[in-house]
């Protein structure tokens, strides 16, 4: 047990010089620049597919309070306000609105994917390009604009799945509660770890798929838990103790755009780091594979 927690804090060390090295610090702010600056268009463009979709129903209407409330909640109630006019704007002017927020988001999130994609290329050492030819630059410049379209999707089913199983969840609450009586500290602990259950299975898959080289599952898996753990305590610390409260209402809106690219840069810092300790794991595999005698 104390080899395990020994090998454990040896590859966080390990795996913070290699961030460092490859300075993870500018990539994460690099990243956290573009995600900031497209994430207003990116919410509205959420809110907005989902009251245009489930319009006729009162999920739907609920599944659009939800997302506005965790905007206050997370950032600011004048962040929620501006949001909640630009979504007014969109369902009086449906059709061009709609289309407009769309290609501003598809826009914004080639440049997101594409500078994760190089950040990611850096942290799993692949060499450059080098020289190229025209058909082949074509060739890789649509590859990389296919893959950050896929991945844009991959992370509007990660916010669909996410309501769901909230929605789901608390609908399985309400009748627990109705038969049982279930301590408060329960009803505490039990959201916090479907957080870091259902981040667990989105950063696995990023460390999964993202990078230019065949991952383990061992290495995917690994990163994937520590992100997801790193994740919820920041989120949890952030909400609790800066965007909550000090930056928004001591700066109005410029604080709460201030809050959003904190709150950006910490998820590009969680996001990188457990690729840079997934890469040191897969390495650790790969060498253990080679030492075994045949």
């Amino acid at each position: 047990m104390i080899a395990a927690f020994r090998n454990f804090f040896v590859r966080i060390w390990n795996a913070y010089h290699h961030f460092a090295d490859r300075g993870g610090t500018m990539m994460a702010a690099a990243v956290a620049y573009y995600l900031a600056f497209s994430l207003f268009p990116l919410l509205l463009v959420l809110v907005a597919g989902l009251g245009w979709a489930f319009r006729a129903t009162a999920v739907g209407h609920d599944a659009q309070q939800r997302v506005l409330a965790a905007i206050a909640e997370q950032a600011s109630p004048t962040l929620r306000d501006q949001i909640q006019e630009a979504f007014n704007a969109v369902e009086q002017k449906a059709g061009a609105s709609g289309s407009v927020g769309l290609i501003v988001l598809l826009v914004a999130s080639v440049a997101i994917f594409t500078e994760l994609d190089y950040a990611f290329d850096r942290l799993w050492d692949r060499p450059n390009a080098g020289e190229q030819g025209i058909r082949k630059a074509i060739t890789n410049l649509v590859f990389v604009r296919l893959k950050a379209l896929i991945m844009l999707i991959g992370v509007g089913a990660f916010v669909i799945a996410v309501m769901i199983v909230s929605i789901v969840w608390q609908g399985v609450e309400s009748i627990v509660q109705s038969t049982v009586e279930v301590p408060a500290w329960v009803r505490q602990l039990t959201q916090p770890v479907i957080h870091i259950a259902l981040n667990f299975l989105a950063f696995t898959t990023l460390y999964a798929f993202v990078p230019k080289t065949h991952v383990r599952a061992k290495a995917a898996f690994a990163g994937g838990a520590l992100a997801a753990l790193l994740w919820e305590v920041g989120r949890q610390v952030l909400a609790m103790y800066v965007l909550r409260k000090n930056l928004p209402t001591a700066y109005g809106v410029i604080g709460s755009f201030m809050a959003i690219m904190l709150w950006t840069y910490y998820a590009m810092i969680v996001i990188l780091f457990g690729a840079a300790y997934a890469k040191l794991v897969n390495d650790e595999q790969a060498a253990t594979k080679l030492d075994r005698p045949d």
